[in-house]
């Protein structure tokens, strides 16, 4: 078996060529299509074809001649095998044009139709594979659909909007695709679709005026939608929307923690842990909350000329419980004092104030002191070092040791009181007793001022201070004493008591006057202008009624504006200063008798 490659410029030249060094017939050979080649432009890129031939043993049977419809040199390349009697029948698609080729006797090429083609054989619509000649009459046409398009018009539900939703309609065209030799060729299309918008102006135009739309129409909105295969939805008419209705709402002035931490200095020589924390409270008559009522937004005009009304606004429902109430028509204001509590369900709000606070356990570094509006009743200790302090009454139900308890009202301590300061009553039991010596050192002060300015009108002259000493040396004595007095009264007030103003002006007494240093009268006028304002904030200092009890009194003071009742010992190194009656034997309690304390235990 004789076997060989021939390139040609194309198969059936290579072929040829083949036939001609064998010396043999087409019928004697078998052939490989290696390369189909390439014929290139104007000789550029050219490429030779390329055949395998194999010269086939004499079977003695005798083979039929092929018969080739259409150039096979303008196929798609590929490798293709060709028998030695190439009785395989061929078909292929080129250029949108059917290729058969097949032997006289056959068989014959299979023709698959697909969707999107009409293949007619002889005339008759082929729906199913069937086979086919030279001889045949083979017609292949592309389809073409048409799906209509859709449209409608829609108005939102407060007809603020006219929107169009859009289906382009769709044209679909199928071109027939070049397909290579194929015993069984199945056809095969690309499928191309183009839009076309769905409606026409004029259809548009009837359809607002049918709908009654005629407010707010975009018309180049309404000519895009009928010029582009637009889909989805376009708004195409807009109104007036109305404004948004505004909500009722409280407004909270008051925080809604039992306590909240107190932020701490950076510097750690200064970080005061009794200090940590706040306790929330409200004094009597502070404003809790602001009621701001409902507010209706303005009418809109709808696409068809109509009216669009708000939304109705929501209203906030107070539920105020004890301890607060209703003032101006807008305030939540607290009528006691003590913890706003603000609870919020939905639209409802539950506001009240719990007059008392209690306290569970020991006052200690742990909890930190403890400063409260309303009434405080502390069910452990108050340890070393400790603050607690109420505007209204505090009962202590174990001991104070080394510590201060200061209430508005009156404080009940059930246990002992070791090196502590009580005071009850507000501030004024503290510094209502500088009341006598600031009145005495006003008078003082203005015989003073008066003596030098009658000198001056008798005629003494002579530098201020040296005037002025020899006044308080023989006229007004009494003031220096004074002086010191109210400056050895303010020292010895607790250090959590003495306020920082206050001692200010105690030391500018002492260090002027009371020192017996010279001072010119603009100091005087001076100082007798700071002890008048002074004396008219003392006297101004809110206070109340504030008895004190305890058990025994050891090494501690005790300042009330009330009756001080001590059940048990006092040893000499206590002090009591009650602005009512001190007792040893006998006190009658208004915590344990007020129906505001009945029922805790009191």
């Amino acid at each position: 078996m004789d076997a060989l490659i021939v390139k040609g410029d194309t198969v059936d030249e290579a072929i040829a060529h083949a036939l001609r060094v064998l010396q043999a017939k087409e019928d004697e050979i078998a052939v490989q299509v290696i390369d189909w080649g390439e014929p290139g432009v104007l000789g550029i890129s050219q490429r030779p074809a390329a055949v395998r031939v194999v010269r086939k043993e004499n079977t003695g049977q005798e083979t039929a001649k092929p018969c080739v419809l259409g150039d096979w040199g303008s196929l798609h390349k590929g490798r293709i095998e060709i028998t030695a009697a190439r009785r395989t029948a061929y078909a292929a698609i080129c250029n949108g044009q059917l290729l058969v080729r097949h032997t006289e006797e056959g068989p014959f090429p299979t023709i698959v139709p697909c969707p999107g083609v009409e293949v007619r054989l002889n005339g008759q619509l082929l729906q199913k594979p069937a086979q086919v000649t030279m001889a045949d009459q083979v017609t292949i046409k592309t389809l073409q659909e048409e799906i209509a398009g859709k449209w409608s018009i829609e108005l939102t539900e407060d007809e603020v909007l006219a929107v169009i939703k859009l289906q382009p309609r769709v044209i679909r065209t199928y071109k027939l695709c070049d397909l290579p030799p194929s015993g069984t060729l199945r056809l095969q299309v690309e499928k191309e679709e183009h839009l076309f918008p769905p409606l026409l102006f004029a259809e548009l135009v009837a359809e607002l005026k049918r709908l009654g739309i005629k407010k707010g129409i975009d018309w180049d909105c309404c000519r895009r939608v009928t010029e582009e295969p637009i889909s989805g939805q376009v708004v195409i008419a807009r109104g007036v929307p109305p404004t948004s209705s505004q909500d009722g709402y409280l407004e909270l002035f008051c925080l809604t923690e039992p306590r909240y931490a107190v932020a701490m200095s950076n510097d750690a020589d200064r970080v005061d842990f009794r200090e940590r924390f706040n306790i929330n409270s409200v004094v009597k008559g502070a404003v809790l909350a602001r009621k701001h009522p409902p507010i209706l937004g303005q009418s809109g005009v709808s696409v068809r000329g109509n009216a669009v009304l708000p939304k109705p606004p929501a209203d906030v429902v107070l539920r105020l419980s004890k301890g607060v109430e209703f003032y101006n028509g807008t305030d939540i204001i607290a009528v006691t004092p003590g913890r706003p509590v603000v609870r919020e369900r939905g639209r409802s709000v539950f506001i009240s104030v719990e007059p008392v606070l209690v306290h569970q356990g020991n006052v200690d570094l742990e909890s930190g002191n403890i400063s409260f509006s309303g009434h405080i009743r502390v069910l452990g200790d108050v340890q070393d070092g400790m603050l607690v302090h109420a505007n209204e009454d505090v009962l202590v139900q174990g001991l104070v040791s080394a510590a201060a308890v200061q209430a508005g009202g009156s404080a009940y301590i059930w246990g002992n009181v070791i090196s502590s300061t009580i005071v009850a009553g507000g501030p004024l039991a503290v510094v209502g007793r500088f009341l006598d010596i600031l009145d005495a050192l006003a008078v003082e002060l203005e015989k003073l001022v008066m003596y030098v300015e009658q000198l001056r009108q008798h005629g003494i002259r002579g530098p201020s201070n040296q005037v002025i000493q020899v006044l308080l040396r023989h006229k007004c004595q009494v003031i220096p004493r004074l002086c010191k007095d109210f400056l050895q009264m303010v020292e010895q007030l607790p250090p959590r008591l003495n306020t920082q103003a206050l001692e200010r002006f105690a030391q500018q007494l002492a260090a002027g006057i009371g020192a017996g240093k010279g001072v010119v009268m603009q100091e005087i006028e001076e100082l007798l202008t700071r002890c008048k304002e002074w004396r008219t904030a003392i006297a101004a200092t809110s206070s109340s009624w504030g008895d004190v009890q305890v058990n025994n009194l050891l090494n501690s003071s005790i300042t009330a504006t009330g009756n001080v009742m001590i059940l048990g010992q006092c040893n000499d190194h206590s002090q009591v200063q009650a602005g009512g009656k001190r007792d040893r034997a006998r006190c009658i309690s208004r915590w344990q008798h007020s129906s505001q304390w009945h029922g805790d235990g009191g």
